[in-house]
């Protein structure tokens, strides 16, 4: 264990802390906007900007604006947002043609925003550091790697249970043991920390795919982001095990809650662990496509469309409650604090 945290350690140090000859290329004399069916030189006022990337562009495509602005390509929504956004151009031209209009409109307009084409200069002397972000990828998988074999080897049985693919679809009401009595037990605690990581590790991903090949995108800005996001993917597991409990007892439930629970972290280590291992062996390879993750996206939502299924059969198995009852509370505990998620994280 030891020598897996100082090769871990050796790697980080290595991908980190070199300097870049920069060079920025002001595309603001490029913007054009579309008056009259035809496209004419942008001359300050306006809503929406355009401008055309070429065949022969290269580098990384920064666009910053001070208000809410939405980003097309080729007159497609390609993504929204504020402050900074960057596309590594090579990344581009392998899911987009070229030349590509890109367009950006705001409803305060235009006069915060800026575009730039970022280069690293040819005659630098230091490393290219534009695989930082895979690298902050491959150095966090490691960790998470050696933080699962820590598990398994402090507590085999219970550990490896989580990874039971079989009981998270199942409509057996079966005894989960004393994993499921004790939810707060202290191999169950740096369990769920462990599914936390895992989970804010692909969440990180999917928010940052376009920054793969990023210029000025370290390995330390990628274990900061991931330590966030851990801790409040943590902070929010935690809550749901009140949730579960507070509306289990309120639906006189309350026997039913621990497996509930137990049952839904073995679909977040089963459903990401899957993700994970293809968004590493793809990130290693230097291979992204866009729809790759949109298919991740898709098979995390079958398993848990599969797993509210298998719970709600569950729960009329045991008898005694109306559809309606069990319905309510599977909406109380699952369904509505999911859609509240999902909508504060998308939105």
């Amino acid at each position: 264990m030891k020598k897996a945290f100082l090769i871990t350690l050796t790697f980080l140090l290595a991908t980190h802390g070199y300097g870049y000859d920069t060079l920025f290329s002001d595309l603001s004399n490029t913007w054009q906007v579309y008056e009259g069916k035809t496209y004419r030189k942008f001359e300050g006022k306006g809503n929406a900007i355009h401008f055309i990337l070429g065949n022969d562009a290269k580098g990384t495509l920064e666009i910053k604006g001070e208000s809410y602005f939405s980003v097309f390509f080729n007159d497609k929504l390609y993504k929204k947002g504020v402050g900074k956004i960057e596309w590594d151009i090579e990344n581009l031209k392998r899911t987009h043609p070229f030349p590509l209009r890109v367009s950006i409109y705001s409803s305060r307009g235009v006069s915060g925003l800026s575009t730039r084409l970022i280069n690293i200069g040819e005659e630098s002397n230091t490393r290219k550091g534009n695989y930082s972000f895979r690298n902050g990828i491959i150095v966090s998988s490691l960790i998470l790697l050696i933080a699962l074999v820590a598990l398994i080897r402090n507590n085999p049985q219970a550990t490896l249970e989580y990874f039971n693919v079989l009981k998270v679809f199942s409509v057996r009401n079966s005894d989960e043991g004393v994993v499921t009595i004790r939810v707060t037990s202290a191999n169950n605690a740096f369990l769920y920390f462990f599914c936390s990581a895992l989970v804010a590790f692909n969440l990180l991903i999917y928010f940052n795919n376009d920054k793969l090949f990023s210029k000025d995108f370290s390995v330390l800005s990628f274990f900061i982001e991931l330590s966030l996001s851990t801790v409040i993917v943590f902070g929010i597991l935690l809550s749901k095990i009140i949730i579960i409990r507070m509306v289990a007892r309120l639906f006189r439930l309350s026997e039913f809650a621990p497996g509930q629970f137990y049952n839904f972290v073995r679909l977040l280590l089963i459903g990401f662990s899957f993700t994970s291992i293809v968004l590493l062996t793809t990130y290693m390879l230097g291979v992204h496509y866009e729809g790759w993750l949109t298919a991740l996206a898709f098979i995390i939502v079958f398993m848990l469309a599969g797993f509210l299924t298998a719970t709600f059969i569950k729960l009329n198995n045991r008898g005694g409650f109306t559809v309606f009852h069990l319905f309510s509370y599977l909406c109380a505990s699952e369904i509505f604090p999911l859609v509240i998620l999902l909508n504060v994280f998308f939105s």
